[in-house]
């Protein structure tokens, strides 16, 4: 319990600034997030050099390098599946991604469905791809998200119950998916927006005015760099300790069973 705690504080941390306060130190002069912003607006869909950023809700002072700005001037553009595609499912066919594959907060899938779909159904806005960050919008595993991390084989789809986000530029989607995944953070803003009143559930309105603490772009690699460093070695301590405790609750039953028949 301490380590999955723990691994939440690194990555708050991250999504912070606070893991790069020496990097910073020592790269004064990198590019600012708000000239990224304004590249990556004059190369995506806005025309202009001109950009509001959103009023600050952060709760920390940010560093003067970065900028917070909604998630809506960051991305392409962000879907939910079609309705009525249960009655395609198949044996095989195009994968269809449904919120149970993004429960764990990555995309699994292992108990992936298939959809073999007419040809007149259009589905292309709903087309994964890589880079992409899928996030639950309906259900119990509502705000859970998972990042695309390569190239899927053959078509694959969201259901309903699935956003689809497309960053403008696919060199910030681990950070975006990072701080979309932040308890302290993206995923805090998106649990007050599903649960503010009545059935839990997101529209696509909560996703586009998220907003994101943006670094400069190359500390938003050092960020994913060092996060990726630490969450391995969570994720091992994790397994050790999870190997442990198996060890230790079939070893209890060993000496339980030893104890009644007798043999102690």
């Amino acid at each position: 319990a301490n380590l999955k705690r723990y691994k939440a504080a690194v990555l708050k941390a991250a999504v912070e600034g606070k893991l790069t306060e020496e990097w910073r130190k020592q790269n004064p002069d990198v590019e600012p997030a708000s000239k990224l912003l304004r590249r990556i607006l004059l190369e995506g869909k806005i025309v202009g050099s001109d950009f509001d950023p959103v009023p600050s809700s952060f709760g920390t002072r940010l560093p003067a390098s970065w900028s917070y700005v909604s998630l809506d001037l960051l991305i392409e553009y962000t879907t939910s599946g079609s309705r009525g595609w249960a009655k395609y499912y198949s044996e095989y066919g195009d994968k269809f991604i449904r919120a149970q594959n993004l429960s764990q907060d990555v995309l699994d899938l292992s108990n992936v469905a298939y959809v073999s779909l007419p040809k007149k159904i259009e589905g292309k806005r709903t087309r994964v791809r890589q880079g992409d960050i899928l996030i639950t919008i309906t259900g119990a595993n509502v705000t859970k998200a998972a990042r695309v991390e390569q190239e899927l084989e053959g078509d694959s789809y969201i259901s309903q119950h699935v956003s689809l986000v497309r960053p403008l530029s696919a060199e910030t989607s681990k950070y975006l998916y990072l701080f979309v995944v932040s308890p302290g953070h993206g995923r805090r803003q998106l649990e007050l927006a599903a649960y503010g009143a009545g059935k839990p559930g997101l529209n696509l309105t909560n996703i586009r005015e998220l907003g994101i603490a943006l670094p400069p772009l190359t500390e938003q690699k050092e960020i994913v760099q060092e996060w990726q460093r630490m969450e391995s070695i969570v994720l091992e301590l994790l397994s050790v300790t999870d190997r442990q405790l198996k060890r230790a609750e079939s070893l209890k039953t060993s000496i339980l069973a030893s104890a009644f028949s007798g043999e102690n």
